[in-house]
């Protein structure tokens, strides 16, 4: 109801005239548009929920944060035989006829695939549970 206010404030100069001016031409007055009206508890619904979703797209922020910090860690400490130790027979066979940029962005999909699929699931799990014991 705030807000339909804001709204006829902004595009009227005074509501008074605005509302006498209604009359005048025969207009019944209707203080609120029955589309648009929200009773305060629907708007209070609506505040909680955007900050919910706030929330919410916070948390994945910082976890996607937390996912690629993680995988930088974990794939720095790789040693070359394990990292073709990961690769599929298929694809070594064809890396060598490939360019060097291609070469290392398959073999960095791949370190990815393998990395949320069997390592971040363990690594987030202990992040999980270590929260609590986590002091500043």
């Amino acid at each position: 109801m705030q807000h339909h206010y804001n709204e006829l404030k902004e595009k009227y100069a005074s509501p008074i005239k605005m509302f006498v001016g209604g009359l005048r031409k025969g207009r019944p007055y209707n203080s609120i548009r029955p589309e648009s009206f929200k009773t305060p508890e629907q708007t209070e619904w609506e505040i909680y929920n955007q900050l919910i979703e706030k929330k919410n797209k916070e948390r994945e922020k910082i976890k996607q944060q937390s996912f690629v910090v993680e995988f930088e860690e974990w794939s720095n400490l790789l040693s070359e035989k394990e990292i073709n130790e990961l690769l599929s027979e298929e694809t070594k066979k064809s890396l060598p006829s490939l360019s060097p940029a291609i070469k290392a962005k398959i073999i960095k999909n791949t370190l990815l695939y393998h990395f949320e699929n069997y390592i971040w699931p363990i690594n987030y799990k202990k992040i999980i549970s270590n929260k609590n014991n986590v002091t500043l």
